[in-house]
């Protein structure tokens, strides 16, 4: 039967999850990893001028990726044994916030110090973010909405780190 061959291959239904689902799942946070570094080693006046260009360039090459592998990240993201969702996620969220925090370490000169951004803040805005852009996923949504829709979501985010990273705008101050 197919149930034997299957376990004959994969010891649980967890082993055959994760042969489905890993090689995919790695593969995006390797990509991911290397965008990041990326734009870390470019210049760093460069880096000021076209972060925003360049994340929205990212997530559109993070959403093509997830497109072309839509079933496998359905599974990792609904149908995971031991929360293997939420650490794919998770592995993401630390690697955008060490990378943010280096960012941040090139762009310091320019956010006075009373208005520094905590790791942890970091954190949950990253978390929040990534959360957000694989809602795509779980609202079965088509790619080109989907694309609408993380633009849209990017906008409001670009707009929060904005008020983070430009604090003598008075319209974002915080009271």
């Amino acid at each position: 039967s197919s149930d034997l061959a299957c376990y004959t291959r994969f010891q649980d239904k967890a082993g055959l999850f994760h042969a489905i689902v890993s090689p995919i799942a790695q593969k995006f946070i390797s990509a991911f990893q290397q965008i990041q570094e990326a734009f870390h080693q470019s210049d760093p006046t460069q880096q000021a001028d076209t972060v925003y260009e360049y994340s929205r360039s990212s997530s559109d090459n993070m959403i093509h990726y997830i497109y072309d592998h839509y079933d496998v990240f359905k599974l990792l993201l609904t149908c995971s044994p031991d929360h293997k969702g939420d650490d794919f996620i998770n592995q993401i969220v630390n690697i955008e916030v060490d990378y943010t925090l280096k960012y941040l370490d090139i762009i310091k000169e320019n956010i006075p110090s009373k208005y520094s951004i905590s790791k942890n803040l970091l954190h949950i805005i990253s978390s929040a973010y990534f959360s957000g852009l694989f809602e795509i996923v779980l609202h079965n949504m088509s790619k080109e909405e989907a694309l609408i829709c993380i633009h849209q979501l990017e906008n409001f985010y670009q707009a929060g780190y904005f008020a983070l990273f430009n604090p003598e705008n008075k319209e974002f101050e915080s009271h």
